[in-house]
């Protein structure tokens, strides 16, 4: 019985770690999963905006940098400077903050940017709703996500 345990034990081991009896040197392959942001509608506004986004034309990614802060990472390919798309191209330091009534509240750069809305395929930021209550000019702005595999290795 003893030796059956060490078995099944040595057995898990070799299938875990990858091991085989030939000499291979490669690399075993790793994959990530990039969970990206693709702005896709914006409405609201002293102008009443309303107007959608192809994917990739804005993108955010939420990450964490080496010094273990919150970054947020925006690719903005968006040409016409007349139509509201948020931020421009960057990486900016984000936190968030929730409320005694479980509500999220997103910080980019310390300043209050809105109340966010995680969604199982996407997000929504109401800049309406704010920690000090309600505001009638604000964007908001809705994300579809979008998931990318990276693979590492060789």
């Amino acid at each position: 019985m003893k030796f059956q345990i060490l078995f099944v034990t040595f057995l898990s081991f070799l299938t875990i770690s990858g091991c085989s009896t030939t000499n291979d040197t490669t690399q075993a392959q790793e994959e990530f999963e990039i969970p990206q942001y693709h702005l896709i509608k914006v409405t609201g506004g002293i102008a009443g905006v309303d107007h959608t986004f192809d994917m990739d034309t804005v993108i955010w990614v939420f990450t964490v940098n080496a010094f273990n802060e919150a970054i947020l990472v925006v690719e903005n390919n968006n040409g016409d400077e007349g139509l509201e798309d948020g931020l421009d191209s960057g990486s900016y330091i984000f936190s968030s903050v929730i409320d005694n009534e479980n509500e999220e509240y997103l910080f980019i750069e310390n300043d209050e940017f809105g109340h966010v809305d995680l969604q199982s395929d996407g997000l929504v930021i109401d800049q309406n709703k704010t920690t000090n209550g309600t505001l009638s000019d604000g964007f908001i702005y809705t994300f579809k996500l979008k998931t990318v595999l990276i693979e590492t290795g060789s």
